[in-house]
């Protein structure tokens, strides 16, 4: 008779064999990250990274999905320090070449 090795689902339902059940890993879907850039202006990426991290506590984490949770957790936070960054160099540029075009439009009057 072949092995059989059940699924990592099954598993990750069982008890071990010592008769303690499996740890469940904390939730991270780093949603006051998500949310805070959201006002950042990169907006698309913004929005991508907000329904990630509601992806990962409404749907994933409460089915028991923990590994695809951890993914889209991880997903979230990535795509969040991204439209961050993104947003702080979109607020950079803007200021620098605010401030440096008044400064010439006044030379020039």
């Amino acid at each position: 008779m072949a092995d059989f090795t059940p699924p990592s689902s099954l598993l990750r339902c069982l008890p071990s064999l010592n008769g303690e059940a499996q740890e469940i890993p904390p939730l991270r879907n780093y949603l006051c990250l998500t949310m805070f850039t959201c006002f950042c202006p990169a907006w698309p990426i913004n929005i991508v990274a907000l329904v990630f991290s509601v992806m990962v506590s409404h749907r994933s984490y409460d089915e028991e999905d923990y590994d695809g949770s951890q993914r889209l957790g991880r997903k979230a936070l990535h795509l969040g320090v991204v439209s961050f960054v993104i947003g702080l160099v979109i607020i950079t540029a803007y200021t620098v070449v605010h401030f440096t075009t008044r400064k010439a439009l006044q030379r020039i009057i």
